[in-house]
């Protein structure tokens, strides 16, 4: 008798901690997926993140996790990414909270997959942006470098377009003249380029 008391506690406990480990690993990829203003028509998706929030909490919360410490930067979280991409690719609601750690700040990003729009929000230190909402997540292939070595190269881009091109995010990145700066709006996924 004593025996079966004593495994039932050892399968409740178990259980509990298997729901808690659950929660925690999917807390930042598994989120809510609707996308939650204040009484202001401000986004609050921010507003769970401890003040004292660290790289090694943003991983164990499933985020996509960059670490830079003078000037080293350490990438984790890519199958968050992978989950993020495929949910969306197939039609379902999506979110992926990116988190970048530059000498122990935070810098957060918010992308949602809502009702066939792609809706990214910034946490920095001016604030919270208001939000950009585009139709497409587009992965965008080319070459970059000198023309006798070049080497094979990517942008994700989130766009409304699909005539934007690799060489259109490449040369508004490179040239300083607006008239060769292409005038299709993107919104350049600068945190993938940790993992590629």
């Amino acid at each position: 008798m004593k025996g079966v008391v004593l495994m039932k506690k050892r399968m409740l406990a178990l259980t509990a901690l298997f729901l808690l480990l659950a929660a925690m690993l999917f807390s930042c990829s598994k989120r809510d997926v609707s996308i939650s203003y204040g009484e202001d028509g401000s986004y609050t998706g921010f507003s769970d993140i401890p003040s004292a929030y660290t790289a090694a909490d943003a991983i164990r919360d499933g985020c996509l996790v960059i670490d830079t410490l003078r000037g080293t930067s350490e990438a984790a979280g890519y199958e968050n990414w992978q989950r993020f991409f495929a949910r969306a690719e197939s039609g379902e609601n999506a979110f992926l909270r990116v988190a970048h750690f530059i000498d122990g700040i935070g810098y957060y990003r918010d992308l949602y997959y809502c009702n066939g729009r792609y809706t990214i929000f910034d946490f920095n230190e001016f604030g919270i942006s208001e939000g950009e909402s585009y139709r497409y997540l587009r992965r965008l292939d080319g070459y970059a470098g000198p023309a006798s070595a070049p080497k094979q190269d990517c942008y994700y881009v989130l766009t409304d377009s699909m005539a934007l091109t690799y060489r259109d995010v490449s040369w508004s990145f490179l040239s300083s003249s607006l008239d060769s700066v292409t005038t299709i709006p993107f919104e350049w996924l600068g945190f993938m380029i940790y993992f590629e």
